[in-house]
């Protein structure tokens, strides 16, 4: 599972590594070298605004390597979390960012009970608020 925050493809992107690290973990789960069981957003150097729009771009333009079995799940955005750089911090006051979403909790609880596959194992690149959250909610 990755947990990120892409945001190579908006303005707002100050770093495209994240989608490499997604686009290279597509290429390994197809090939079957790692098992890819999802892979949610969050907000973290940019918004959640910009971070899904990215995710569904990079998708589109990657066409999921043709893996049907999973979509992205959104999560938890600025809205959630302490913004640490100024200028993002005053762009949220601005614009504030999209209503968080707790789709990507939801989804890494329903995946860490499924007891018919190994456990997962998270990837955190972005702010571990998705995982965090999930954690507080007492239902792990």
């Amino acid at each position: 599972w990755i947990d990120t925050d892409t945001s190579g493809l908006v303005w707002s992107g100050l770093d495209c590594d994240d989608d490499l690290a997604v686009l290279a973990a597509l290429a390994l789960h197809k090939r079957q070298i790692i098992s890819l069981d999802g892979i949610s957003i969050c907000g973290g150097n940019a918004p959640l605004f910009h971070t899904w729009k990215d995710i569904l771009a990079l998708w589109k333009h990657a066409d999921g390597f043709q893996i049907t079995n999973m979509q992205p799940v959104k999560g938890y955005g600025w809205r959630s979390m302490q913004v640490a750089v100024s200028w993002l911090s005053w762009y949220n006051r601005v614009r504030p960012d999209e209503m968080d979403s707790e789709n990507a909790s939801i989804a890494i609880i329903e995946r860490s009970r499924d007891k018919s596959l190994d456990p997962v194992h998270i990837l955190m690149l972005g702010p571990p608020t998705n995982l965090a959250r999930a954690i507080d909610s007492d239902l792990l």
